[in-house]
């Protein structure tokens, strides 16, 4: 992996509500009112102003474009924009069904911060100020 190539993603896909407006867009084409309404059906605090904003520099990024349908234009995915969604769409699940290291869902999510990224069960390390190490690892 590319480390100068993830600073320019995550360039383009820190805003909060560039994730949103590609899935949506990878549901469908939409026209521009359309789509500023089912972003803000997810949360209302987006303005149409930061919304405008957001996909003039989403279309100059490449990862939508305007297009023009009959008497009107509507948005859509560019193939950067659809790559993109292929490839956080994964990572959606992972908020979706509070999801273990492992895919399977925890039920209880309190555990899903019990594990390191490897699935390793944490343990309480008293002696260190309650916080958390691997199991098998020694104390520093």
């Amino acid at each position: 992996m590319d480390p100068s190539g993830m600073l320019g993603v995550s360039e383009i896909i820190r805003h909060k509500w560039v994730l949103v407006i590609l899935a949506h867009l990878d549901e469908r084409s939409r026209r521009y009112m359309e789509l500023l309404r089912k972003v803000q059906e997810a949360n209302m605090e987006l303005t149409e102003g930061v919304f405008n904003k957001n996909i003039k520099q989403m279309a100059a990024a490449g990862l939508i474009k305007r297009e023009a349908v009959s008497r009107h234009h509507v948005y859509a995915l560019t193939p950067l924009g659809q790559h993109i969604v292929d490839q956080v769409a994964p990572l959606t699940g992972l908020s979706d069904g509070n999801l273990g290291p492992d895919g399977n869902e925890i039920a209880d999510t309190t555990l899903a911060t019990e594990h390191d990224v490897t699935g390793d069960k944490l343990q309480a390390d008293d002696d260190h100020g309650g916080g958390h190490q691997a199991s098998g690892e020694s104390p520093p």
